[in-house]
């Protein structure tokens, strides 16, 4: 995939999860749409859980949390490179009483799909922040 068709796919990515955090759950399949059937999502709390989530609804199943927990929140993004099927978001998420910084990798396949999304951010301070809020 060409490096503008892929930043064309992060502005969908990040518009929809835009929309998931003003929105909540009514706007998660528009995100989760933008998966591949089989695409995982990798992050520590998955990790430590044992359960990362593989295919569309699993997916669905994390972004539903997602809205659950963070709805009102605002991920803002500071930067954002592509190239080679890939792309590297860097962000803060800010909430009514909490803030997290973190980035996010996110490997595209032939198609356009997202086929996995790793995140990178300190699980410690997204609790601490949650438990202030």
């Amino acid at each position: 995939m060409e490096d503008r068709n892929i930043r064309g796919r992060v502005e969908e990515f990040i518009g929809a999860l835009h929309r998931v955090e003003r929105e909540g759950e009514a706007a998660v399949d528009d995100l989760v749409a933008l998966f591949a059937p089989d695409a995982r999502i990798v992050n520590s709390m998955t990790r430590r859980a044992q359960d990362e989530p593989r295919g569309r609804e699993a997916i669905r199943g994390f972004w539903s949390d997602y809205a659950a927990m963070l709805r009102g929140s605002e991920s803002r993004f500071a930067h954002v490179t592509v190239g080679d099927g890939v792309a590297g978001l860097f962000w803060t998420t800010h909430g009514s009483s909490s803030q997290y910084d973190g980035a996010t990798l996110l490997e595209f396949d032939a198609t356009g799909h997202i086929a996995l999304l790793r995140g990178y951010f300190d699980p410690e301070e997204f609790r601490e922040r949650r438990q202030a809020a």
